[in-house]
């Protein structure tokens, strides 16, 4: 893996998340699309993935920003 990779955490290597968000601001590193997703703790952003949903998660359900915290499979 590289500097510029995909996984890019902000503060500890791991971090625990309350929910995943859109950033709307950032396309993604794979397929220049967006939004991208970051995960929030106690509503600060702790880690930003770099890329969108689907490519995120490996899911077109990701495409829908609302399923990226459900608990469907």
């Amino acid at each position: 893996m590289t500097d510029q990779m995909a996984y890019k955490p902000i503060g500890p290597a791991t971090a625990e998340l309350d929910s995943f968000e859109p950033d709307y601001k950032e396309t993604c590193e794979v397929c220049n699309q967006s939004p991208t997703v970051t995960g929030l703790h106690k509503g600060k952003v702790v880690y930003r993935s770099g890329m969108c949903g689907v490519c995120t998660f490996g899911t077109a359900r990701a495409l829908a920003t609302d399923w990226w915290n459900s608990n469907e499979d």
